[in-house]
């Protein structure tokens, strides 16, 4: 490739607010305006837009996961647990019962830490630091309260689990057909 010069050095931004805070760099500003594609004024807007609807999400999230946590995932998980307890005396289900109070357990202090998290969120802060908040410290923990809550559904009786299960959602609809076929619900 002719007339190329020096490699051209890319920057590495894994995440949504690393691209954002390049957005109004002083060499981005005069690209856009030297383009004119955004003046500085609308690019500082954009910015400002992208920031709010990205922190906006991460609450939203938070809030929700919380919600469902703690209105209907705890309370399955309790029935769930009352149930292995009436076998509990009984050696073999003593330990799926053991092994399963400590998830739970632990399902409910991830949960606490989760919502510490989301209530002292940053609201004075500049938005770029209540994105970095977002991407750092929430996102950080939703992963891990997400993992604890997907262990839990793979051992929680499905009695009991609020939710469609991942086995259920993902080939259900293969069985669907099948079973309307052999109860002659099959339409012609």
């Amino acid at each position: 490739m002719e007339g190329r010069g020096k490699e051209q050095k890319t920057l590495d931004l894994p995440g949504t607010v690393d691209a954002l805070a390049q957005l109004t760099s002083e060499k981005n500003v005069k690209l856009f305006d030297s383009q004119k594609i955004l003046k500085p004024k609308e690019l500082e807007c954009t910015s400002h837009v992208l920031y709010e609807n990205y922190i906006k999400t991460i609450q939203l999230e938070a809030h929700c996961l919380l919600n469902m946590i703690t209105t209907s995932i705890i309370p399955a998980c309790m029935e769930d647990i009352e149930l292995v307890g009436k076998v509990k005396t009984y050696k073999a289900f003593a330990k799926i019962h053991d092994e399963k109070e400590i998830l739970y357990e632990k399902l409910v202090t991830l949960n606490d830490e989760l919502y510490e998290l989301y209530s002292k969120f940053p609201e004075e802060d500049s938005l770029p630091k209540q994105a970095e908040y977002c991407s750092k410290v929430l996102l950080v923990k939703m992963e891990v309260v997400r993992h604890t809550v997907d262990t839990c559904e793979k051992l929680c009786n499905h009695k009991f689990w609020p939710f469609s299960k991942y086995e259920n959602i993902l080939y259900d609809h293969h069985l669907q057909g099948e079973n309307e076929f052999k109860h002659g619900l099959k339409k012609k």
